[in-house]
């Protein structure tokens, strides 16, 4: 009697141990009613205890927050595919050897290709506004030739986008597998912002992959294209780990313009972005290599053809070393002297250009073209001013800033993706862009009212607007010596599109070739740091100070202020005045 009703029980344990095994997980799930945590719970019930190696929170803790979740898309079976009847033993949870091996689950969907099943260029994503600004994700991730947003609307190019071939199988470049949602707030700053802007100019204006330069080059030894190593997520990440510059990929566009995503920035150590931990970069070391030709000689005639070969070692701003990597210029002012230096014959030499967003450099004071004779002591010198310390912001918690560097401090702490420390209007003109607040916190560490000044909206877009007001009278004078700076390019052209390369031109003695150039360098080293008037505001100002006395009579003769005239009294009063008692000034 016992013995029957012993195998009774015991068969209706199996039956129940059987049910709940299947249930588990299946590669296919429609069960009418049942929400995916429902689906998932036998996978919950096994897993719950098992951390992410990358963030170190429990997966499944980690899945419930997620939309897969929340919106009931997605469940554990539908991403990992476990085969019918796992687990298939006992021994699975109990221990000893799993009998039947082939019962398998698919451990990274990701690399598997499990994303696609619902997100594709077809599906999967839509219109997202965000901060009033609409954008098409979709198109975003997966544009291609075939679909007409890919194509600008001038058809001159093609737009960059977020997976291109080398991202395939690697959503978790950008997003944590199981929580896909709690980190969308900072997706979507960083996709409004110049970052991941898929028509930037810095990514969408050529195939910039293609753009590099074979081992064994590197930005040390090579005078070569390394454009790749700025402007694509693969190569800069490569150029961090071994310094090479080496173009990748095909020819043809359909494998995509990347913009900068975010395993750019984000690195645990092991190849991991989804931590979103910044990735460590040793000190930066900066080549500034320049090789010509002068226009209109040929090399057997020009035996002294110049090859320059200038670097620069950047302070240790730790977490804010990824930032320098490439916000330090392409080229400084210090390679004008040197191409002097070699004899240069300046009425037959292209234009050396800074090239863009080069705040780093100036920031350091190292990007720009000091006039001989001129002093540029370090930071404010005004009597009443403050000690420069803009170059030791997040340093040792200097005010109590942490030990991020001033890059990541001012512009991203505490995980601020638009990468700005300000909310702004917008505008295609970026000078014409006025901050509405300040949304960094960090700026009032410093500037408390009592230290230095408070900096307001207000104060900031008055200092920028004075800023341009100074910068239009350089480009007013270098006009008016027949030097017009072609936008969007790296180069001067006389009227017309004749390059400049006579830089004695429309000034008499005693101006020189590298002076001429200096300043117009400056005028786009400052042009194209659009906050160059708040990374180093005294910097800043000499370099404009100096390059106006330059042009306007082709001497250094501290006649700016007379030649900017107190009509202007936004230029006037930026360069002319001491800003502590108003009195004018003999330069800043």
């Amino acid at each position: 009697m016992m013995s029957s009703f012993l195998h009774s029980l015991m068969a209706v344990l199996l039956a129940l141990l059987a049910f709940s095994l299947v249930g588990c997980g299946e590669k296919t799930v429609t069960v009418t009613g049942v929400t995916k945590v429902e689906q998932s719970q036998g996978c919950i019930d096994c897993h719950q205890s098992v951390m992410s190696p990358v963030t170190g929170r429990y997966i499944t803790e980690e899945w419930k927050l997620s939309r897969h979740n929340t919106s009931n898309k997605a469940g554990c079976a539908d991403c990992h595919e476990p085969e019918a009847g796992h687990p298939s033993g006992c021994k699975l949870c109990h221990g000893g050897t799993l009998v039947e091996a082939s019962k398998h689950v698919t451990k990274n969907p990701d690399s598997a290709g499990k994303c696609a099943k619902c997100h594709t260029s077809v599906a999967g994503f839509g219109l997202n506004i965000y901060n009033n600004v609409t954008t098409n994700t979709r198109i975003n991730h997966f544009s291609t030739p075939t679909l007409g947003s890919y194509t600008a609307a001038s058809g001159s190019y093609y737009s960059a986008r977020y997976v291109t071939i080398n991202y395939a199988g690697s959503c978790r470049s950008c997003h944590n597998p199981h929580d896909t949602t709690s980190q969308i707030e900072k997706h979507h700053q960083w996709a409004r912002s110049g970052k991941g802007d898929v028509t930037a100019n810095p990514w969408a204006n050529r195939s910039f992959r293609k753009m590099g330069t074979a081992l064994p080059a590197t930005p040390e030894t090579t005078f070569g294209s390394d454009c790749v190593r700025c402007h694509t997520t693969s190569g800069f990440i490569t150029y961090l780990k071994d310094k090479t510059i080496a173009p990748y990929g095909g020819a043809s566009e359909t494998e995509g313009r990347e913009v900068l995503g975010c395993n750019a920035c984000h690195d645990d150590d092991s190849g991991n972005a989804y931590s979103y931990k910044i990735r460590s970069v040793e000190p930066v070391t900066a080549y500034y290599n320049y090789s010509a030709t002068q226009a209109g000689i040929s090399p057997d005639q020009l035996p002294n053809r110049m090859r320059i070969r200038i670097s620069q070692i950047y302070d240790d701003v730790k977490t804010s070393n990824v930032c320098l990597a490439c916000h330090v210029g392409r080229e400084i002012g210090q390679m004008i002297q040197a191409a002097d230096d070699l004899n240069a014959d300046f009425t037959k030499l292209g234009f050396i250009s800074s090239h863009y967003l080069s705040g780093g450099a100036t920031i350091f004071q190292k990007s720009g073209y000091e006039f001989s004779g001129r002093a540029y002591p370090w930071g404010q010198s005004l009597p009443g001013s403050l000690p420069y310390q803009h170059s030791s912001v997040g340093m040792d918690n200097l005010n109590g800033t942490g030990t991020g560097g001033p890059c990541v401090t001012c512009h991203l702490k505490p995980g601020r993706h638009t990468f700005l420390p300000i909310e702004r209007s917008e505008n295609s003109d970026i000078w014409l862009r006025q901050a509405t607040s300040i949304t960094s916190q960090e700026c009032a560490k410093c500037h408390n009212g009592t230290d230095a000044g408070i900096i307001t909206a207000e104060s900031l877009n008055r200092s920028k607007s004075d800023f341009y007001a100074a910068l239009s009278v350089l480009k007013a004078g270098l006009e008016a010596k027949n030097m017009y700076y072609r936008s969007g390019s790296i180069f001067f052209a006389a009227t017309g599109n004749t390059r400049v390369t006579n830089w004695t031109g429309g000034l008499t003695a005693p101006a020189s070739g590298p002076d001429v150039m200096g300043a117009a360098f400056n005028y786009v080293l400052l042009n194209y740091d659009f906050g160059a008037y708040a990374h180093n505001v005294f910097y800043a100002k000499r370099l404009l100070y100096d390059s106006i006395d330059l042009i306007d009579d082709g001497m250094l003769n501290f006649s700016t202020c007379a030649t900017i005239g107190m009509d202007n009294s936004a230029a006037f009063g930026y360069l002319c005045s001491d800003n502590i008692t108003g009195n004018i000034s003999e330069r800043p």
